[in-house]
């Protein structure tokens, strides 16, 4: 997912992160950890949360 890193919301002080980026962590995208390697607060929202569960609930 080369894309993926430019996905990511930049939020004050950190970054939001969506389903789609933490799906691209899960598959090791250098480019997405990279830029997330240098902050020190990372945010996911509660609805990306049940998204993952359900994700892996289907697997």
């Amino acid at each position: 997912m080369k894309n993926g890193a430019k996905q990511l919301t930049k939020k004050v002080g950190g970054y939001l992160l969506g389903a789609n980026i933490i799906i691209a962590l899960f598959a090791q995208d250098t480019e997405v950890k990279d830029r997330l390697h240098s902050e020190i607060e990372i945010y996911m929202p509660v609805i990306v949360v049940g998204e993952m569960f359900f994700g892996f609930s289907k697997q």
